[in-house]
């Protein structure tokens, strides 16, 4: 109990010196995508749900979250103060199976930007590439796509390396290509696309009719936008959005970039589409802190990496004061 005091008190410390350093409308937008019952090496980006309880300890008692439908509302309203929202990427299942106790436990909001096209059985390309090099009995993988080279999978430090390497050698290439690629990867590894990874339509139900949750577009099958024509990226946005609108029953005002790096991922021009879509606000992946004079259609988005709850609010203060 004694090491937990001196956190709290930390971070009140670090909160409070960056409560003096100005009185603007300063919003911080969480990022995360899945939540594991366990560490899984393989998935550097994923936390567990031990972590996500600490963490979220760490925000309800030192931080002001809102739901990120109100803290844009707020920063339109230029209320002073900093700001924390929580968002998570794609609709996986376990956003409702380990991410939402967890919120109702600490009484967090947070948004879920969902995919529509994977509800019901769907998996990611990533995903299906992540989970064959994760899983499988083979030693190797060899692919064209790889350039010739064989990729040893004998232990965890192979099978992450092979997994970032196959990942970026897919990443940007047409969607059909890509997705075919990753399905030919998983069958030389012996390894089918798991169907329970992503929500279902109930499930996404579910979620929707919790208080704490907001339900966010993005995208129906999660293209990268800059390599789409804007009349797929539109179709992307508008049917992504129809959809979820149609499972909820309510509409959809948020929008997040599928990968969301500016410049690389989406162009200025997407932003436009997602406010001619129907969209009140969207978020990339440009880390940084919301102010008042932000593009209200590239909200910037970080993920604390830190795991340990003083290095988790230190590195969040320092990004919310840093222009």
């Amino acid at each position: 109990m004694a090491g937990v005091r001196v956190i709290d008190q930390s971070v009140a410390a670090l909160r409070d010196f960056s409560a003096r350093a100005g009185q603007e409308p300063v919003l911080s937008i969480l990022i995360f995508h899945r939540v594991l019952d366990l560490k899984d090496p393989l998935l550097a980006g994923a936390i567990t749900k031990a972590e996500f309880s600490r963490i979220s300890g760490v925000l309800r008692k030192n931080f002001r979250c809102f739901p990120l439908r109100e803290a844009v509302a707020r920063l339109d309203a230029g209320t002073p103060g900093h700001m924390v929202s929580i968002t998570f990427d794609d609709g996986y299942a376990d956003n409702l199976e380990l991410a939402l106790p967890v919120l109702r436990q600490f009484e967090l909001p947070a948004t879920i930007f969902v995919a529509a096209r994977y509800l019901d059985g769907g998996i990611m390309w990533n995903d299906v590439v992540g989970e064959a090099i994760s899983k499988t009995s083979k030693h190797s993988l060899e692919h064209d796509i790889l350039g010739g080279s064989i990729l040893p999978l004998a232990d965890v430090e192979q099978r992450q390396r092979a997994r970032k390497e196959a990942i970026s050698a897919l990443k940007y290439l047409p969607q059909i290509e890509r997705e075919q690629l990753a399905l030919d990867i998983a069958r030389l590894l012996e390894v089918p696309p798991r169907p329970d990874l992503m929500l279902t339509s109930s499930q996404l139900r579910t979620l929707a009719a919790d208080p704490l949750i907001e339900i966010g577009g993005h995208t129906f099958s999660h293209p990268i936008l800059s390599c789409v024509d804007d009349a797929t990226a539109a179709e992307e946005m508008g049917e992504g959005k129809r959809i979820l609108e149609g499972i909820i029953g309510r509409p959809v005002v948020g929008f997040a970039y599928p990968n969301g790096q500016p410049g690389r991922d989406y162009l200025p021009e997407h932003a436009s589409l997602a406010r001619k879509s129907g969209f009140s606000y969207a978020v990339s992946t440009a880390p940084g802190a919301a102010r008042s004079d932000t593009d209200r259609f590239q909200l910037p988005r970080f993920t604390p990496w830190r795991r340990n709850p003083l290095q988790f609010a230190a590195s969040l203060l320092n990004m919310a004061r840093n222009r």
